[in-house]
């Protein structure tokens, strides 16, 4: 009698465990807005630019080139150009396309 009572107890304990799991961790998705990675070549941009920026994406610099085409070819970047000939080169693979500052930062994107 005393093994049929552990076990219905353990049993309760592991749904209640997983329920608990399973609530924590939409809550935690949703508290944690997805933010987008932008790569940069090293410090090409001023930080107030850089600031906006990090408002609502994951901002990156990156010292080699390679370092951006690998983000990009693993999709964990959205936006950022190292370079003349790897944006060309980018471009003719359908990697990337023209930013649409509008859409980062709005109507009064010219500001700066």
């Amino acid at each position: 009698m005393n093994k049929r009572i552990f076990k219905f107890l353990l049993s309760c304990f592991a749904i209640v465990f997983l329920i608990f799991l399973f609530f924590g961790s939409i809550i935690l998705k949703l508290s944690n807005k997805y933010r987008p990675s932008i790569y940069n070549y090293e410090s090409y941009l001023s930080p107030e630019i850089i600031k906006k920026i990090g408002k609502n994406y994951n901002y990156k610099e990156f010292k080699e080139v390679s370092e951006f085409t690998q983000a990009l070819t693993q999709d964990k970047a959205i936006a950022g150009v190292g370079s003349d000939f790897q944006a060309a080169q980018l471009i003719l693979d359908k990697k990337i396309k023209k930013i649409d500052y509008t859409k980062i930062f709005g109507n009064n994107s010219n500001t700066w």
